[in-house]
């Protein structure tokens, strides 16, 4: 668990006020609790990786505020689809060799179609 003086060392361009900013936006979601030093949030890696993110689309690539949430969903929606693709991959390994075939020959034809 992280502070946010460590995020903020962290990510040496990352302010604290935009730091708030993205929390107070919701587009990142530390955890509420007082830490020692009396800390307001406690910041996961992921949300440090979330704030790197959301600051490189700002200032390097000067995203807009209002563009900030749909691309944090459609990455989210990436994440989720690999997740769900590697669950089916894994699935279909656990399947015979007739039935692997199958899904491969049916895979080769719908490709095909497309």
């Amino acid at each position: 668990m992280f502070t946010a003086d460590d995020v903020l060392n962290m990510i040496p361009d990352l302010t604290r006020d935009e730091l708030l900013e993205f929390v107070e936006a919701g587009w990142i979601k530390p955890e509420e609790g007082a830490i020692s030093g009396g800390e307001q949030f406690v910041f996961l890696r992921i949300d440090i990786a979330r704030a790197q993110f959301i600051a490189d689309l700002r200032h390097t690539m000067q995203v807009n505020d209002e563009a900030v949430p749909v691309i944090l969903s459609l990455v989210e929606q990436v994440h989720s689809l690999r997740s769900d693709l590697d669950t089916l991959a894994k699935s279909i390994q656990t399947q015979g060799p007739d039935v692997r075939s199958k899904i491969l020959e049916s895979m080769r034809q719908l490709t095909l179609k497309s």
